[in-house]
């Protein structure tokens, strides 16, 4: 949920099972609090609290729009993707591509393969991996092969459609300390705000 302008994550399950009351009761104070700290913050605090969430936002639509420049892609065939017939099109770096940033620059060792719905024409998953390593930062940084990412996405009203699952497998060196971590992420369960609100109304004393 968006709390005065940057996001906050509500824990309600863990694997898949819903929390104790307990539980449950301990994430709803841990929300309330944190409302109150952001009401409380002075607006330079809040301002660089949204300076921080709209500059992740900018750096990951900024990579999402230059992949268009940056490879060349390649129609292969039709395959189901989570039961939709779709295009696969395999994505290879473009010769003479020039990054336009420095967040930008692990393009050109990356390498991928894109599943569009036949029917809607919207991009159903996304698979890219680093297949060499990219330096970059003033060399401080390379992210190295083995690095691997994997979008995909669902309608969940007509042609609206939402991310459901995310993960990556970050394999890098920042100066002389290696980094390896891994994030998986699944989402569902998308309702429309009003009916949000409407849950929350009817749930007031």
């Amino acid at each position: 949920m968006i709390i005065e302008g940057s996001p906050y994550n509500k824990l309600i399950t863990v694997d898949g099972r819903k929390l104790s009351s307990a539980q449950a009761a301990e994430e709803e104070k841990k929300l309330q609090r944190e409302i109150r700290r952001r009401l409380k913050e002075t607006p330079a605090q809040r301002r660089k609290r949204v300076a921080g969430y709209e500059s992740e936002r900018r750096q990951d639509h900024a990579l999402l729009s230059e992949m268009i420049k940056a490879f060349q892609y390649k129609l292969v065939g039709e395959e189901t993707v989570n039961g939709r017939r779709c295009f696969a099109l395999e994505a290879s770096p473009r010769p003479g591509y020039r990054p336009s940033s420095h967040e930008t620059q692990v393009l050109l060792g990356m390498r991928g393969k894109l599943w569009i719905d036949a029917e809607q024409y919207q991009w159903v998953k996304v698979y890219a991996e680093v297949f060499h390593p990219v330096t970059f930062g003033l060399f401080f940084a390379t992210v190295k092969p083995g690095t691997e990412f994997l979008l995909e996405q669902m309608p969940v009203q007509g042609k609206l459609w939402m991310p459901s699952h995310f993960s990556m497998q970050l394999n890098a060196r920042v100066l002389l300390w290696a980094r390896r971590t891994s994030d998986d992420e699944t989402y569902s369960n998308y309702y429309p705000v009003q009916a949000m609100q409407a849950k929350g109304a009817m749930s007031q004393p």
